[in-house]
């Protein structure tokens, strides 16, 4: 979460949007370059994976539960408002100048990772806070079989687990001291 907050205080506009969607919502890089303002509802705080843009190419989502309803953060929320009232005639959220969507990877790549340099974060592209977030949650204590919901894996856990989380060495530690202290009698 440290790591988000340092990348958000250095960067804005488009760059900075597509870093608090990524980090908290979840999207995969095709799925934030798919996006379109249809696809948000802001009353209801949610949106819907309509499809996801590789390249050039325009497609559907990989499965039908990638099509699941994800739930916006008030941050979210609160950076697509404002990300929408900086570009209101555009279909893309994230979209550039000859009205498709931009390459988001290359924006990462080229301005973002600029923008870090002497802040002691390390840029590893706006997939990673996908994997970020699977990390964060579980560590937070959160099931796995949540987190795959929440990741829209239809899957199940298998690739949640296999992918998108990394046990923290807390909560490695705190798993061990809630043993039992005393060893217990024979």
């Amino acid at each position: 979460m440290e790591e988000v907050e340092k990348i958000t205080a250095v960067v804005d506009g488009v760059a900075r949007c597509a870093v608090v969607v990524a980090a908290w919502a979840g999207l995969s890089l095709a799925e934030l370059r798919g996006l379109k303002w249809e696809d948000i509802n802001f009353e209801k705080e949610q949106l819907n994976v309509a499809r996801t843009v590789w390249h050039k190419e325009v497609i559907d989502t990989k499965t039908e539960h990638r099509k699941a309803a994800v739930h916006l953060l008030p941050t979210v929320i609160t950076a697509l408002k404002k990300h929408r009232k900086q570009n209101p005639d555009t279909t893309w959220v994230f979209e550039g100048p000859r009205v498709f969507p931009l390459d988001l990877a290359t924006v990462g790549s080229k301005h973002i990772k600029k923008a870090l340099k002497g802040t002691g974060v390390e840029w590893y592209g706006l997939h990673a806070f996908r994997r970020g977030l699977g990390t964060r949650l579980y560590n937070n204590g959160i099931p796995t079989k949540t987190i795959a919901e929440i990741l829209r894996h239809g899957s199940g856990s298998e690739v949640t687990e296999e992918n998108y989380i990394d046990v923290d060495e807390s909560t490695a530690t705190a798993a061990l001291k809630s043993l039992p202290k005393k060893s217990p009698k024979k």
